[in-house]
């Protein structure tokens, strides 16, 4: 359902389109980029080029975990960034330390306080439950820590109870 980075240009251009920003008579198509060798401030200044060049305007938005939901209902139409790779000490798949890489972008046309109309990579608008949508993104920022975590809950002395708790939620989770 997310979009590939490499295609963040007809991401876009749908996303304007479907939202009703402009008519499909009205828009300019983008030609295809290089967006998925753009990292941060870069990818920031593509996406600024790329809205102008269609008569849109966007705006980069940032959300703290606890406010995702919060994004999801009231930013719409939105492009939003899925991180991978690292955190802060660096245990990563990404080429720096500390460095968290986007690869794909949820493209969410609107959103209410029960759902989040999100557009597909092959087009079809998929009208999904809230929660449901706040778990995949959070999922795509705790990946990264769950084997620090897993590591840390080891060092301690747990009673039987509390690791058969732990060992089910893995299991349950994995």
């Amino acid at each position: 359902m997310a979009w590939p980075l490499a295609h963040l240009d007809e991401a876009l251009y749908q996303l304007a389109q479907k939202s009703g920003l402009f008519s499909t008579k009205e828009a300019l198509r983008l030609t295809p980029s290089a967006a998925e060798e753009l990292h941060g401030d870069s990818l920031d200044r593509w996406l600024d080029a790329a809205a102008a060049q269609m008569g849109v305007e966007v705006e980069s938005v940032g959300a703290a975990y606890a406010e995702i939901d919060r994004l999801l209902r009231y930013a719409p139409p939105a492009l939003i960034p899925l991180y991978t790779g690292t955190h802060a000490s660096g245990s990563s798949t990404t080429r720096e330390e500390g460095y968290a890489e986007t690869t794909h972008f949820l493209v969410a046309i609107k959103g209410d306080r029960q759902r989040v109309t999100i557009l597909g990579a092959d087009g079809t608008t998929h009208r999904l439950p809230l929660h449901t949508v706040c778990a995949a993104i959070w999922a795509t920022l705790e990946a990264p820590l769950v084997p620090e975590v897993e590591q840390f809950i080891d060092t301690l002395a747990l009673p039987p109870i509390a690791a058969a708790t732990r060992a089910r939620r893995s299991s349950a989770n994995g």
